[in-house]
Order: C-alpha cells, then structure tokens, then sequence
C-alpha cells in the first residue's frame, strides 16, 4: 500500500481498524491514506480476497439470433454489470493452492426487457502437492438465465424456440499424478458433468455424463513426457416432460501424446487416439478418431499465443437416437504495448463443426459455427481499465435458422 500524508481518525474509524485486525484483515494503519487499489487486494489471514466489478455497454444487430425471414433480425442495446469476488490460499508451486470464485452478471435490455435476466458463476480449483502425489482439481456451477449465445448456443443445438430458458451447467473434475521414479508415473482421475433446465422444456433434454481416465507417463525429456491414455464414460439424459425413457451414451477412447515443454516457448499437450461409442438401446454411435490439443506460445514478454482444439463425441441434447462428433478449435493472441500505462490487444477466433450420426433424421448432416472477437483495453490505473471491441458469430447446419450477429460494446473493469 502506498504511503500518504497524516490522516485523523475519529473513534468510529480507529474502532473498526481495531476490529478488522483482530478479524486478521490487513488495513491500512492510521498514518497511511486508503488508496482505490487497497480495496481490490485485501489479506485476511492466509487468504487474498480480491473483489472485481465491470459495466459495459453492447449494441447488437441480431437480439433474437433470427435468420430474417423465419424470426426477425433486431436489434438493441444492452447493458451488463458484473460484480465478482475471488479467495486465494496458498500460490502456484506451493503445497497447497486453492481459488475460489464467484461473479454475478446482470444484464439489462434497452427495449426488449423481457429478456432481462441474471447469471451466477462458482468456481473452485486446487492442487495439493507432496513429493511424489499431486492432487488436482477444479469444479464449477453455473446458473444462466440470460440470452444463450456463441459456443453455448451452437453446442446446445439451439433451436430458436426459447433464447432464455433457465438454465444450471456444472462440472467436477478430479485427477491424481503418482511419480513413480524420475521417469514414469501414473495418472488418474474422473469428470462429471451436465446440465439442467427449468420447468416444462420439450426442446431440450436434462444431461449428466460421466468419464474415468487412467494412463501412464514416461519422461522424453526433463520437462516433457510421452503419456499413454485409457478412458470410458456414459452420458445419460432425461426428458422435462413424460414421455418415453432416453438411451444412454457409452464411449470407450485410447490416446497417446505428450504433455509438458515442446520448446522453450511453447508448452501444453497433444494427444490422438481412437473412440467408439454405442447407445444402450443398440443404436449406431461414432466411430472416430479423437484429438486433444492445448498448447501456450509466449514469443515474448508482450506476446502470446494460444491454441486448443478438441474431437470428441457426445449425445444430442434434443434427438433421442443422435450422437455427433464435436470439432473444436480456438486460436487466441495477445499483444501487451507499452509499460506504465499498457494497452492490452486482444483476438480470439473460434470454429466449431458438429458431425452427426446415429438413427435420426440427421444422420450424415453438420452444422457450423464460427466467430471472431477483437478488443482492446487501456490500463488507466494499476486497478481501473477500460476498454472497448468487436464480435461477429455465425451459425448454420441442421438447425432450421441460421444466423450472423454483430456486436459492438465498451466497458470498464475495476480490480486486480
């Protein structure tokens, strides 16, 4: 905290400064003048709260996701605060480091209010290392109310009949690295994910899918291994309504790849391998090969690189007998320019193909997502940035609307 000129503290002030030390919370003392940035990093005992808000304003060309003929292109503005709060214990490398978040992001239309609406976000990650055993984990709840849109409403088939559905999405992964000697190790672990909808929903099915995974690891290089992978998961869904029982989804998958630093600059993971899957009713599945990629290039210390892309099948969540192969590829880069007073330029571009099979009418048909995203932001103050960009999306395939929408928004953030 920053240092200041003499500051008088009456009784009420000296008496909560008393009490928030006692309650282990590091103000500042009576000669110190509080600054913005002592709110956004504040110690409580061996715990480092960090508190956040943002509000930014979007104006969009396409609020129902419409085709133009079937539902109508219009537009509005909207306006979205996001206030959140995050706990850290412990830091990277450490025994023991865990991270708590939680966000609320309020969102207000200018015209069409009825699609006000309200999203809660929790997560929890940790990692508790000894020396050879390594505990990881990250988990996370959501509860959306708001518009569906991007990645989600393209992965989640939707069809246009309801664009703000209650909706709750969670996911719990687990994993456990034994190091066997200097050079191999063992690894395994479970993720459990889904989602639900509210009340009487006949377009969308309830989820919850299940995966275990085990393999090995052999050391290439000190801070590289080739791993070897085995998993098996079951996806089962659920109607909102009556009607006749869903078959579920087994998927049995083997990878190979390596995990660890490629080069210097870059590190991440590359795994391929092989699914099939099968309802449980003897339905047709997928049969494919399977690809997992992460990868980080830091060029310097302003620029970086990343990537990711995912092949992997799951069950539709609005056929009953329909599985399809999701392809997904990321491409994000940032450039950092200038010191005191940085701006941050960002460009993300994403695209998705969704493979369908199984018994349905859909079976031998895709359906296509891409979107672009450009922004900027100005660090003001070490605590306040604002910023402002651009985003284009675009669906078609076996949906029966198609849709590009435009978006162009500013804000500003408050926090570390």
């Amino acid at each position: 905290m920053r240092g200041g000129g003499k500051r008088r503290f009456g009784k009420k002030t000296a008496w909560f400064t008393a009490a928030g030390c006692a309650a282990g919370f590091h103000l500042p003392s009576a000669s110190a003048a509080l600054q913005p940035e002592d709110f956004f990093a504040v110690s409580a005992g061996p715990v480092i709260l960090r508190p956040r808000v943002s509000l930014s304003e979007a104006f969009t060309d396409n609020v129902w996701y419409g085709d133009g003929r079937r539902i109508p292109k219009e537009s509005d503005f909207i306006t979205a605060i996001q206030p959140s709060l995050e706990a850290q214990l412990g830091h990277a490398g450490g025994l023991l480091e865990v991270t708590a978040r939680y966000e609320l992001s309020s969102v207000f239309y200018a015209d069409k209010d009825q699609l006000n609406g309200v999203d809660h976000s929790l997560s929890l990650q940790g990692a508790l290392s000894g020396a050879k055993l390594r505990l990881t984990s990250a988990n996370s709840v959501n509860f959306r109310s708001t518009v569906s849109r991007g990645y989600e409403r393209f992965l989640l088939e939707e069809w246009g009949y309801d664009t703000s559905i209650d909706r709750i999405y969670y996911s719990f992964s687990e994993k456990v690295d034994y190091e066997l000697s200097s050079k191999t190790s063992l690894y395994g672990g479970g993720r459990f994910d889904g989602s639900s909808y509210s009340g009487w929903t006949p377009y969308y099915y309830d989820r919850f899918a299940w995966r275990a995974f085990g393999g090995a690891g052999w050391a290439l290089f000190p801070r590289l291994k080739a791993v070897g992978e085995i998993d098996y998961g079951v996806e089962s869904r659920s109607r909102n309504w009556k009607g006749s029982s869903l078959p579920d989804l087994s998927t049995l998958g083997g990878f190979i790849g390596v995990d660890g630093e490629l080069t210097p600059k870059i590190r991440g993971r590359v795994k391929v391998g092989y699914e099939t899957s099968e309802f449980s009713d003897g339905a047709e599945g997928v049969d494919s090969p399977a690809v997992d990629v992460g990868l980080s290039y830091n060029y310097s210390e302003k620029t970086s690189v990343t990537l990711s892309y995912s092949r992997r099948s799951r069950a539709s969540v609005s056929s009953a007998h329909t599985a399809y192969l999701n392809n997904y590829v990321t491409l994000g880069v940032q450039q950092i320019v200038g010191s005191s007073h940085p701006v941050m330029l960002n460009l993300t571009a994403r695209y998705g193909v969704n493979e369908y099979s199984g018994s349905s009418v859909y079976r031998g048909r895709s359906s296509t997502y891409y979107g672009v995203s450009l922004s900027a932001g100005y660090r003001l103050k070490s605590w306040l940035t604002a910023g402002g960009g651009y985003e284009f999306e675009h669906r078609s395939g076996v949906s029966w609307i198609d849709y590009d929408v435009n978006r162009i928004f500013v804000g500003m953030m408050a926090g570390f």
